[in-house]
């Protein structure tokens, strides 16, 4: 975490606005933390589970969880039950699922799609999308302190503005920020620089999605423990018998 984050506060900060840097800036995992967290392979079924468990439970209820079927002329007793509740592991899923579908909506595009600058750069992109990223950062975030102090970074080192924090506290609002950015585009081969500027910059931003994301997942990821302590004692049991 960058310690410039926590230094040169105006004199006007309070409590609140210290709890919400802490939350922002500190304890809170950030989107690409997220990223990784959902690109785990085992979170990736978890919409087809969402649909596939509410159909079984209905089929073995329907079948009052066994089967009887006859081999070798000798019938054979099946049964479907499992050793879980159906309940949590659907719940499980639905929570994964949430997360899952909240990061795809409000995780910044240069985050959720690009992993890497060699991803960004694949893609045909150059440093004019950097800046345009950039731009909507700026138009979805609190006009504070740190969004001027992260444009006052930018501009100084991959535009070549002199002295940008004097034009940047001249900026009431965010449309002068807007404007005095999209008049500074981004130096020829400062492009992965400024990539991973951005990157960096947004990785923080939508707190309380990235609130709401945080605790679908830890909800999902507890619910789907208790499943799985479960059925290592229903097999423990078996062994032991």
């Amino acid at each position: 975490m960058d310690i410039t984050n926590f230094v040169n506060l105006p004199s006007d900060y309070n409590i609140f606005l210290v709890v919400h840097r802490w939350l922002k800036h500190g304890i809170l995992p950030k989107w690409t933390t997220l990223r990784n967290f959902g690109n785990l392979k085992i979170f990736k079924t978890f919409y087809f589970w969402i649909i596939f468990v509410p159909l079984c439970a209905k089929f073995f209820e329907d079948v009052n969880g066994k089967i009887s079927i006859r081999f070798l002329d000798y019938p054979w007793n099946l049964t479907l039950s499992l050793p879980f509740s159906w309940q949590i592991f659907y719940f499980s899923s639905v929570a994964i699922g949430l997360a899952m579908l909240l990061f795809s909506i409000r995780c910044p595009e240069i985050i959720r799609i690009y992993n890497t600058y060699t991803d960004f750069n694949d893609a045909g992109k150059t440093r004019y999308q950097v800046r345009e990223y950039f731009i909507d950062h700026i138009n979805i975030e609190k006009l504070d302190f740190d969004l001027k102090y992260r444009i006052a970074l930018f501009l100084n080192e991959f535009t070549g503005y002199q002295n940008p924090q004097i034009e940047v506290d001249k900026c009431k609002t965010k449309r002068d920020l807007v404007r005095l950015v999209f008049e500074n585009n981004v130096e020829s081969g400062k492009n992965m620089d400024s990539f991973w500027f951005v990157q960096d910059s947004v990785n923080t931003s939508n707190l309380f999605s990235r609130m709401l994301c945080t605790l679908l997942f830890i909800v999902g990821f507890i619910l789907m423990s208790i499943v799985f302590c479960q059925n290592f004692k229903y097999v423990l049991d078996i062994i032991i018998k």
